[in-house]
């Protein structure tokens, strides 16, 4: 998946708690770390798992490409 796929779940995300204050005082963070995010065009793990758990979006449309693909080939082969 590529970061311009990867963008619209944070933005996403964000929406879903009211915007990027809100979003950023939820997950403890600086607002300007989420720009950050989207800059790069992911989040790191650890806060793509609070995301999902406060959003609902799905932590592989959050986390970097290499570690999606390896949280889905762990899922596959029930190492989680």
């Amino acid at each position: 998946m590529k970061n311009n796929q990867r963008l619209p779940a944070l933005r996403d995300a964000v929406n879903k708690l009211g915007g990027i204050v809100e979003f950023s005082k939820a997950l403890d963070v600086t607002h300007q770390a989420v720009y950050y995010w989207f800059a790069k065009g992911w989040v790191p793990l650890e806060r793509a798992v609070l995301i999902e758990r406060l959003t609902g979006v799905d932590r592989n449309f959050l986390v970097k490409p290499s570690v999606a693909e390896a949280l889905q080939a762990a899922a596959v082969n029930d190492i989680l």
